[in-house]
């Protein structure tokens, strides 16, 4: 291995091989010679999906409706007229917005996305005004 745990260039090669590549925690490790500890902490998730947390904030600070950005992505549903609008319901639950399950039984988990596809999260930013890379975590992410 040629370079420490946060030699930028190395980050970048696990990114790359986790979140575009989708490979596991121990094939990245296994192809880096990085310690399968450390792919985890550098690119958090499963194969393919991503935090959600950075495409959340570039739709908030986007000043867009989330119908208007579920509109522009194509994801549509019918009111209660049966008139077709843009599902912002359906995106605000993908950025963790809003409650994932539904349902009213006392016992049912009730949770917040954390983890969206990777692709859906660079067209979620595409529909917002931004670049599809800027909804990826980068080397800026990482703790010291």
């Amino acid at each position: 291995m040629n370079g420490s745990p946060t030699d930028p260039v190395l980050v970048q090669q696990i990114r790359d091989l986790r979140y575009i590549d989708g490979l596991t925690c121990p094939e990245v490790a296994l192809s880096l010679g990085v310690n399968v500890h450390t792919v985890r902490h550098l690119a958090p998730g499963r194969p393919g999906k991503v935090p959600n947390d950075l495409t959340r904030a570039i739709f908030q600070s986007s000043g867009l409706t989330a119908c208007s950005v579920a509109r522009k992505m194509g994801w549509m549903c019918r009111d209660g007229r049966g008139h077709m609008k843009g599902d912002g319901s359906r995106l605000r639950r993908t950025l963790g917005l809003i409650v994932e399950s539904g349902g009213s039984h006392p016992n049912r988990t009730r949770s917040f996305r954390r983890l969206i596809d990777a692709e859906v999260a660079g067209l979620i930013a595409e529909a917002c005004g931004h670049h599809s890379w800027e909804a990826v975590p980068d080397e800026g992410a990482v703790a010291a």
